[in-house]
């Protein structure tokens, strides 16, 4: 404690105060103790400032990277957005061209294809068709041919059936001369002159059914009727006449025969 009371009075001095040159280094070295660390606080100052500045240039570059970000995702969006729309148009577009070329390659085809079955199916028909129509016609030939086997034409015996009518005409114009002559001139009924008369008017009726009938007969004969065969058919329409023609045919022969 000595020690420690001598020091501090020598440096009180005599008066019992500090020196003034040592209170003037204290006084300098607080000053400059202050001043440093104003100087350190300013320095911090200004690197807290730098430091503040830094992080808010930081944040503002993190903004804007954000916000790039964002453009750069709302661009990818709406880039998505219109590679999906154009791709959904592009698809729809050439699903449609190529629906509508696959549908018309597949209409194509398919009317080909009906086309062709309708085409054969018709040139089948058209054949059969034709063959049918030729069996037909060749049924019509061999039936035109048998008929013209199995018949005769008619004047082939055209001069029997002229004959035929002429005798019998002649048969029954002298029958019934011959009626009139047995009956009426024997019996005296009539006056003899009447009887010649009558007798002209037979022969006159005789010579007219002659040239009437035979005409008539030989035209359809020629015209009308065929004669098979078989036998001498005739017409119906000339079957009265022909009954007629054999009736008077067989009355005139048996007159005949009396008559000689």
């Amino acid at each position: 404690m000595t020690s420690v009371t001598f020091i501090h009075s020598q440096m009180l001095g005599a008066s019992g105060r500090f020196p003034s040159a040592l209170l003037s280094t204290s006084t300098g070295q607080k000053r400059s103790k202050s001043r440093e660390e104003e100087e350190e606080e300013e320095e911090e100052e200004e690197e807290e400032e730098e430091e503040e500045e830094e992080e808010e240039e930081e944040e503002e570059e993190e903004e804007e990277e954000e916000e790039e970000e964002e453009e750069e995702g709302e661009e990818e969006e709406e880039g998505e957005e219109e590679g999906e729309e154009e791709g959904e148009e592009e698809g729809e577009e050439e699903g449609e061209e190529e629906g509508e070329e696959e549908g018309e390659e597949e209409g194509e085809e398919e009317g080909e294809e009906e086309g062709e079955e309708e085409g054969e199916e018709e040139g089948e028909e058209e054949e059969e068709e034709e063959e049918e129509e030729e069996e037909e016609e060749e049924e019509e030939r061999k039936q035109k041919k048998q008929r013209k086997k199995d018949v005769v034409c008619v004047p082939a015996c055209l001069w029997t059936r002229v004959a035929e009518i002429v005798l019998g005409t002649l048969l029954f114009g002298g029958a019934y001369a011959n009626v009139i002559s047995q009956f009426v001139l024997k019996t005296d009924v009539l006056d003899p002159e009447f009887a010649k008369v009558l007798l002209r008017t037979a022969a006159g009726l005789t010579l007219l059914l002659l040239f009437i009938v035979t005409p008539a007969n030989i035209f359809m004969w020629t015209h009308g009727a065929r004669l098979p065969k078989d036998g001498p058919e005739i017409p119906s329409s000339v079957h009265p006449i022909r009954g007629a023609l054999q009736i008077v045919l067989t009355t005139m022969m048996t007159e005949i025969v009396r008559a000689t």
